[in-house]
């Protein structure tokens, strides 16, 4: 049997909407934190398993700006 408790009940439907509206921002930040992180993690195995590529000069082909 499953349970749905709706922590909401006792809210009117502003309160509800507010309530929402906050839990969603929470939700939104927390995914795009984890997106970045995974990008970030992929951009330095990226630039690490290309390190050995050089010019002539001896200077990394591929390299992080800023």
């Amino acid at each position: 049997m499953l349970v749905k408790n709706d922590i909401t009940k006792d809210f009117d439907s502003t309160e509800k909407n507010q309530f929402n509206s906050a839990l969603e921002e929470v939700l939104r930040a927390g995914a795009r934190k984890m997106l970045q992180a995974a990008i970030e993690s992929e951009i330095a195995e990226f630039i690490n398993s290309h390190s050995n590529l050089v010019d002539e000069e001896g200077k990394r082909l591929i390299a992080r700006n800023g």
